[in-house]
């Protein structure tokens, strides 16, 4: 699923704009519970003149169901461009949890004074081997990578900063 919003004057986030696509999905038969994955964040994409509030905008992957035996749902992905920013909210497109981690979505933020705009890949912390793969060319004011995401850049892809500054954590082993 897709949300997609073009405001040209201001939008005000008072409390949640997410999807609901990332939860679980899980099955019942007589004396046994199975399990399944959790689904992925889906999408949002907001272009808007000015964004205020402090609400939540999320995209984030659903967990496993109770028995933890499936994997969790990839982050989703969230395009936020924007003319003004007074928004003190959180925007996230984590994995969710399972026997297996999903991986992190990615978060773009461009401002009308941005050439580029900056890329996010957040997992929030989530214990994961997933990366995220980036499917093509792009160029960027900021990358950042963190909290357990791992951006995955395939031979013959290229990463362009226009001045140069970007952030990550290593990867532990």
């Amino acid at each position: 699923m897709i949300v997609r919003l073009d405001v040209g004057g201001a939008l005000t986030g008072r409390s949640y704009l997410g999807q609901w696509l990332g939860r679980r999905i899980w099955q019942c038969l007589p004396g046994i519970q199975l399990t399944g994955g959790g689904g992925a964040g889906g999408s949002i994409d907001i272009t808007v003149g000015w964004l205020g509030g402090a609400g939540a905008i999320t995209a984030n992957g659903g967990s496993a169901g109770s028995a933890g035996a499936g994997g969790g749902g990839g982050g989703g992905r969230i395009a936020l461009e924007y003319g003004s920013v007074e928004f003190s909210g959180s925007i996230s497109t984590f994995g969710g949890a399972g026997a297996q981690a999903g991986g992190a979505g990615t978060v773009y933020l461009k401002s009308s004074e941005q050439p580029y705009g900056e890329l996010i890949v957040d997992n929030a912390g989530q214990d994961n081997q997933a990366t995220t793969p980036l499917l093509e060319s792009i160029g960027l004011d900021m990358l950042t990578v963190r909290n357990r995401g791992y951006l995955d850049v395939p031979s013959g892809s290229r990463l362009a900063w226009s001045r140069r500054r970007w952030r990550y954590t290593m990867r532990e082993r």
